[in-house]
Parts: structure tokens; C-alpha cells; sequence
């Protein structure tokens, strides 16, 4: 039974902090696309991360996993926001919007 009890609390552990840790993904991304700055997701989930482990929560193992999740998923935000910036994903996601598409260049 004591196998079976660490198997199911490391497990319970892991999915549990991959669930906060996309949510908080996914909540981000949600606001910078509501925003229009695709820049500001990485920095909202850094804002977060940096507030969980200013506070007494930063104790439990649950929320320093999900700390490291949510930075691996900031720095694909990251990514995928630097590749919005100037690619042609931004003028796609643009003109499905209505937004007006505006060069580099054209003023």
C-alpha cells in the first residue's frame, strides 16, 4: 500500500502542477491576445511566478513544480511572441480580427 501511495501523491503532484502551470500559460496568452501585445504574456507569467514565491506558498513542493513548468512555458511564450512581432502569423491573426495591418516603414 506505501508503493502505491507514493506513486499516487507523485503523480497527483505532477498533474497537479502542470494543470496550474497551463493555466496560468494559458491565461496570460489570453490576455495578451485580448490586448493586441503579444510581449506582455511572458511578462505576466513572470509577474505571477515572482509573486507565488515572494509569498509563504513558496514552502510547497506543489507550487515551486508548478514555478518551473510555468517558466518553460514563458519561454515558449517568449518565442511564440517574439515570431508574432514581425512574422506573418501577426498579419494572419490581423486580418482575421479586421485589424488594420500597419508595415514596418509605412507611417
Amino acid at each position: 500500500m506505501g508503493v502505491v501511495s507514493i506513486f499516487a501523491d507523485g503523480l497527483g503532484l505532477m498533474l497537479g502542477s502542470l494543470l496550474g502551470a497551463a493555466g496560468l500559460t494559458f491565461a496570460a496568452w489570453w490576455l495578451a491576445d485580448r490586448l493586441h501585445r503579444a510581449w506582455i504574456a511572458p511578462a505576466v507569467v513572470a509577474i505571477v511566478v515572482a509573486a507565488m514565491l515572494l509569498t509563504p506558498l513558496e514552502a510547497s513542493l506543489l507550487v515551486r513544480m508548478m514555478v518551473v513548468f510555468a517558466m518553460v512555458g514563458a519561454m515558449l511564450l517568449w518565442f511564440v511572441g517574439f515570431d508574432q512581432t514581425g512574422g506573418a502569423a501577426t498579419q494572419d491573426h490581423e486580418e482575421l480580427h479586421g485589424v488594420a495591418l500597419r508595415h514596418r516603414g509605412e507611417r
